[in-house]
């Protein structure tokens, strides 16, 4: 029971030695300034810009049954042909909302290719991402060709 007392009496005298004053520190903060001036605060017009150029991004591409306004222009000046499922422009070949058709979803662990939902970490015709092949008699596991 003495050697607690003493063990306890020591942590204690340690504990409160080592505990530094609040009298004075050097990470004081500077002191106010009454007369300090603000800086003057513009008004941002962000939101009252107008854009001369039209909104066609994937996002805010509403359709509106009008099949004309899904035809969009991608790299190097190829066309890219989109179905208007539910008021939006999709692209049934590769949306996984609406894969091969309007509203048919693929399950979680698959990928929309080609308009298809495929498991891109088994499937050796679409291995890791779309339409890439795995060679002759290697195998497809984990998303990679010929895993070993």
């Amino acid at each position: 029971m003495k050697v607690i007392t003493l063990i306890l009496i020591i942590a204690m005298t340690m504990a409160l030695s080592s505990t530094p004053t609040t009298s004075s520190s050097p990470d004081e903060p500077f002191p106010l300034q009454e007369n300090a001036r603000m800086p003057s605060k513009r008004v941002s017009r962000f939101l009252v810009e107008q854009s001369t150029a039209p909104a066609r991004t994937y996002a805010n591409n509403v359709c509106q049954m009008n099949q004309i306004n899904c035809v969009s222009v991608g790299k190097a000046g190829h066309t890219k042909n989109s179905t208007c499922c539910n008021l939006r422009c999709v692209h049934l070949q590769s949306d996984r909302r609406n894969c091969g058709l309007c509203g048919f979803v693929c399950p979680y662990n698959k990928v929309c290719c080609g308009g298809v939902c495929v498991n891109v970490a088994t499937d050796v015709n679409h291995c890791g991402l779309c339409h890439n092949v795995c060679g002759q008699g290697l195998a497809c596991l984990y998303s990679m060709c010929d895993y070993a």
